[in-house]
């Protein structure tokens, strides 16, 4: 009994100690097994569903904003603007263009020049995705002035030197130099500009390798390990004071040009740069052009600043002229096209003593006037000894020569050269292939001796009647006909009153 009796105990005492054990060791399963009820409970149940899912997009929050910021600042808009810095270097500057009277009155000048080119290079700027405060770098290379020549050979309104002007599109010859030219050189520092950015994506840097070249600042962020400019120009003393001081002189441009009137400046308005163009094909003479249209010669030369020479040089090229002197200008150059001789080949004479312009003219077949004018020799036509003058040589390029139909417009004529294609052909005369063939009915090939008329650009201007105007008049005046005006402004007479406006095409 007593053996039974001890069995029992026995028994209920290891029944009291195993649920002991089991809480113990299910701890953990039991409480995961809790969380993923709770969870499952709280996708199912409305309520608790918001909270269930507030840990889900915490975590996907930095991904799903991480696109939205890339979208938001695209490329163009992070170059959008020059972040601005006043320090100690700028404020320096910032006082001496504002407080010294020789920098105040520099940079009053060059404020008011600005305006004239601010519309055209900002335009240029924006087109090619950089960001408007690029224009001051222009503002500090040379302060608009397209003549500006630095003592390292850089030239023009961005101060090119002739390497990188090449490189970048711009022709450098006898005839031109297109560092000058404030719309060509533009387009060329867009796209260097465009190039160093690239290269060392900070705007400070950019404009510090503009300054001193790419392979310079390169060398330098290699040898200091420092992508900063403002440490870098801490650390490189082998840099140019020139350098360090660029980004601070444009960054204090852009400060007070930005407001002018808070550091007392008073900017009278002026004109902005706005001209026409017209193609010229060979040698016009500037002067010549200047005394039949009546555009005075400065003037010419102000719109034309890449031209070396008082001519247009011997291939195709885009003369600027004031606006609404198109049509009398195409009429002189088709006059000057007609009477003047295109030569494609120079060379140079050095003076000797006891030559004269007469002895050079009759030697080399050419007239006096003809030599004087190309090199810009006024009368009594001294010549100095030792002095270089240009002259023509071979028989004149007759390939391109103008001709004046019934009509009276003036038509360009292009003789067909061996190796020529009609493509070379179009880029030549800034046409296209298309139009050539339409011209010349060209359904085949083409061969040397062949004569193409080239399509010149037509416009359509408004021509109000003046008092006194008749139809024969008017046609006449603009190198077209009555009928071609009576058929563009759908006419049923040929009588016109002052004050009427009439469609007029002409060439350009």
């Amino acid at each position: 009994m007593k053996r039974i009796l001890n069995f029992f105990i026995s028994c209920v005492l290891l029944a009291g100690c195993v649920p002991s054990k089991p809480p113990s060791l299910p701890q953990t399963p039991v409480c995961e097994k809790k969380s993923a009820l709770n969870i499952s409970e709280k996708a199912t149940s409305p309520i608790p569903k918001k909270e269930g899912k507030k840990p889900l997009v915490a975590e996907k929050t930095p991904i799903k904003k991480t696109p939205l910021i890339t979208k938001k600042i695209s490329p163009k808009k992070k170059v959008a603007t020059i972040p601005i810095v006043i320090n100690d270097r700028v404020q320096t500057f910032i006082n001496y263009y504002t407080k010294n009277p020789n920098g105040r009155r520099w940079f009053h000048q060059v404020l008011t020049r600005a305006q004239e080119y601010k519309p055209l290079m900002e335009k240029i700027l924006l087109k090619a995705g950089l960001p408007k405060e690029v224009f001051y770098l222009a503002f500090v290379e040379s302060g608009f002035d397209n003549h500006a020549y630095s003592y390292a050979h850089a030239c023009g309104p961005w101060q090119f030197i002739a390497s990188t002007a090449t490189h970048y599109g711009l022709k450098i010859d006898y005839w031109v130099d297109e560092r000058k030219d404030p719309e060509l050189a533009t387009k060329a520092a867009a796209r260097y500009l465009k190039d160093l950015y690239s290269q060392f994506k900070d705007w400070y840097l950019t404009a510090a390798a503009y300054n001193a070249g790419n392979g310079t600042i390169q060398k330098l962020i290699k040898r200091y390990k420092v992508s900063d400019y403002w440490t870098l120009i801490k650390k490189a003393k082998e840099l140019k004071l020139e350098t360090k001081q660029y980004v601070p002189k444009w960054i204090a441009t852009i400060t007070i040009a930005k407001n002018p009137k808070a550091y007392g400046f008073e900017i009278k308005p002026k004109d902005p740069w706005d001209c026409d163009k017209v193609h010229t094909y060979g040698l016009t003479d500037l002067t010549l052009l200047s005394k039949e249209t009546m555009i005075p010669l400065k003037k010419l030369k102000r719109l034309n600043p890449a031209l070396r020479r008082p001519f247009t040089p011997p291939y195709p090229y885009f003369l600027h002229i004031p606006k609404e002197k198109k049509e009398i200008v195409l009429a002189s150059l088709g006059a000057q096209a007609e009477t003047t001789q295109v030569f494609k080949h120079f060379r140079y004479y050095k003076v000797k003593p006891g030559d004269t312009l007469w002895e050079i003219a009759r030697k080399n077949r050419k007239s006096v006037d003809f030599i004087a004018r190309l090199n810009g020799i006024s009368p009594p036509y001294i010549l100095r000894p030792r002095q270089k003058l240009l002259i023509p040589y071979g028989e004149p390029q007759t390939s391109i020569y103008t001709q004046r139909d019934k009509t009276g417009h003036y038509k360009i004529i292009y003789t067909v050269k061996s190796g020529d294609t009609l493509w070379d052909i179009a880029r030549l005369f800034g046409t296209s292939v298309r139009k050539l063939k339409k011209s010349n009915k060209i359904k085949g090939c083409i061969y040397p001796g062949d004569q193409l008329l080239i399509p010149l650009p037509q416009k359509i201007i408004i021509y109000e009647v003046k008092k006194g105007d008749t139809l024969w008049d008017i046609a006449r005046k603009f190198k077209t006909t009555i009928r071609e005006i009576i058929s563009l402004n759908k006419l049923s007479s040929s009588l016109i009153r002052p004050g009427d406006k009439l469609k007029i095409k002409i060439e350009g």
